[in-house]
C-alpha cells in the first residue's frame, strides 16, 4: 500500500467510502487483524488502517477501541466501515 495518502484521524469524516470487494480469504485476514488489535494486550498501541474511498486509498494511524459488524470505532468517535478496509497493521 505504497501509494496510500496518510491522513489524519480527525478528517476521516469528510471522506466519503466505497465498499471493496476482497476474497474471503482477505476478509478474514482483516477481521482477524481488526480484533488482535483490538484485543491486543498493549492497550495504547495504535495500528494502522488502509482503506478505500472514492479520492483512492487512504491511511491512518490510530487506536482501534471497537469493531462492529459494519463499522470499526477509532478513539474519538470516528466511524470507518468495515467494508472499505484493505488491510490492518499492528
Amino acid at each position: 500500500m505504497e501509494d496510500a495518502i496518510n491522513i489524519k484521524k480527525d478528517e476521516i469524516c469528510k471522506l466519503n467510502f466505497t465498499p471493496i470487494l476482497l476474497t474471503d480469504k482477505k476478509k478474514r485476514q482483516v477481521n482477524l487483524n481488526l480484533s488482535s488489535a483490538i484485543d491486543n494486550l498493549n492497550k495504547f498501541q495504535k495500528g494502522t488502517i488502509y482503506f478505500s474511498t472514492t479520492r483512492g486509498v487512504f491511511q491512518t494511524t490510530a487506536k482501534i477501541m471497537m469493531k462492529g459488524d459494519e463499522f470499526v470505532v477509532l478513539k474519538g468517535d470516528i466511524l470507518i466501515p468495515v467494508a472499505s478496509i484493505l488491510k490492518v497493521g499492528i
